[in-house]
């Protein structure tokens, strides 16, 4: 049995402390670093957004220049795109992405966008171009209907019932059509002031002149050009109230009735 003095024991003891120590070194060592590394890229970070914050700020969007042409977009529909976070500052806002927000509003056709260092966005709009009253929509250049606030401000445009489906129409060819007709109702002075289609999508069409023509469902423009060729034999087209154009070889006139003054005769 192997037996070990005091001072023995105390040397082996000291020495497992050193030893202990000796083998933890490196790894306080890499610790230490790593904090040191850890602090310094926080520094770092910290002090980027400061400075990112300081500069950005120099190029915050404060003012938006919109072209003064506009009839139907208004400026504060822009503005209120403009309050997302993504596009506050002009360093940083993505073009296409502002472009594409802008676009999705009912009236805007085409835009364009500047920025204008360093705190303005110019921002050049192309409107949709309405062309006629459908209902209570208003059909644009593009064909699609858009419902509008108020009819008001279009009264100057053609008006068009339907008392059917809209969605079976070709709007574009159908307002070709109408054009087509008012150029030929245009050389004898009478204006169309609306057009009724109706559930089996007869059109019937009211003039300026308190007119009313038929024209039935097929082949309205060759109708209309028939009419005009024998207007000849219609004498004082303004006592005339109804048209009748749904014939194949002719037309029914109905005139207006008129109230003639009596004279009265002493009792």
């Amino acid at each position: 049995m192997a037996v070990r003095t005091k001072d023995e024991k105390n040397r082996e003891t000291i020495f497992s402390l050193f030893s202990f120590f000796g083998d933890t070194k490196p790894v306080i060592e890499k610790l230490f670093k790593l904090t040191l590394l850890t602090g310094f890229v926080i520094v770092c970070v910290l002090l980027f957004n400061t400075v990112k914050q300081a500069v950005f700020e120099q190029w915050k969007v404060t003012e938006i220049s919109i072209n003064h042409n506009l009839k139907q977009v208004e400026p504060r529909q822009i503005a209120q795109i403009l309050e997302k976070d993504e596009f506050a500052y002009l360093l940083q806002i993505d073009v296409v992405s502002l472009q594409n927000e802008i676009k999705n509003l009912e009236w805007v056709k085409q835009v364009e966008i500047r920025k204008k260092w360093p705190n303005t966005i110019e921002i050049i709009l192309e409107e949709y171009i309405p062309i006629a009253r459908i209902n209570e929509h208003i059909l644009i250049d593009s064909g699609i209907l858009i419902m509008a606030n108020s009819l008001e401000q279009f009264s100057h445009l053609p008006m068009i019932n339907f008392r059917n489906d809209t969605k079976k129409f070709n709007y574009l060819e159908l307002i070709e059509q109408l054009n087509k007709i008012q150029s030929n109702l245009g050389q004898v002075g009478v204006s169309i002031e609306s057009l009724n289609i109706s559930e089996n999508f007869s059109w019937t069409i009211n003039t300026s002149k308190e007119l009313e023509i038929k024209l039935g469902r097929k082949l309205p423009l060759l109708r209309i050009e028939r009419l005009i060729s024998s207007l000849s034999f219609i004498d004082d087209l303004e006592r005339v109230k109804t048209i009748d154009l749904r014939y194949n070889n002719g037309f029914a006139v109905s005139r207006k009735n008129e109230l003639k003054d009596v004279e009265k005769l002493p009792g």
